[in-house]
């Protein structure tokens, strides 16, 4: 009796260890060793990386302050290049406008600048002139034109800033197109001919000639 009981306790723990093995062997299987361990080891790989996800969220404020730096850096260079060159483009126009001013002669109550060697077309002249940052010129009243016309070469013909382009004898000024303010016509002048359209001086009176002349010019400055 007692040997059959012993043989009974003996099955027993013969098999409660059986069982034992076996879970063991199932537990000490990899994590891993499954056919879909994206799916299946999610949360071993979350905890394997943790520690550099943890890393990289505790120095990403740091990087984001660094490279918010060096962005303002750069900005704050780029302004200041910018202020740099403004003031140089400043500059360059001072010294520009000094040079075309110091062309440029008080004769009366006007600045004037007198072409004695260059004769081109009227049109050409203009644009001369305004690259000078001036006009051709045009007298206000007899006492600017007196001022004007002795400074002149005698025998030589001027463009000045008159013409009647738009309406035959309605003589106007080519800045703005309003009445010319003073005139002061060569006996027999200005012609009919509608071909004879701008207006020169030569020796202190006025004439109207074809407009493509080749002539001197006179440029004023307000």
């Amino acid at each position: 009796m007692q040997i059959t009981a012993f043989w009974w306790i003996f099955a027993l723990i013969a098999s409660h260890i059986n069982v034992s093995l076996a879970g063991t062997e199932k537990s000490v299987e990899p994590v891993c060793a499954l056919q879909d361990p994206p799916a299946q080891c999610g949360k071993f790989c979350l905890t394997a990386l943790k520690p550099i996800m943890d890393h990289i969220a505790d120095h990403q404020q740091q990087w984001n302050l660094i490279d918010a730096l060096k962005l303002n850096e750069t900005q704050a260079k780029l302004e200041k290049i910018q202020n740099q060159l403004v003031v140089l483009q400043e500059t360059i126009s001072k010294m520009d406008a000094l040079k075309t001013n110091s062309k440029f002669q008080l004769f009366g109550t006007g600045y004037f600048y007198i072409e004695n060697v260059l004769r081109v077309n009227a049109a050409d002249a203009a644009k001369t002139c305004e690259g000078m940052g001036g006009h051709l010129a045009i007298p206000e009243h007899e006492e600017m034109f007196n001022a004007l016309k002795a400074q002149l070469a005698p025998g030589r013909y001027y463009w000045m800033g008159l013409n009647d382009k738009e309406s035959e004898g309605l003589w106007v000024t080519s800045t703005n197109g309003r009445r010319a303010p003073f005139l002061k016509w060569a006996s027999g002048f200005p012609l009919t001919d509608r071909n004879e359209n701008c207006v020169d001086i030569k020796d202190g009176l006025m004439y109207d000639d074809k407009c493509s002349d080749a002539e001197c010019f006179i440029c004023q400055k307000d």
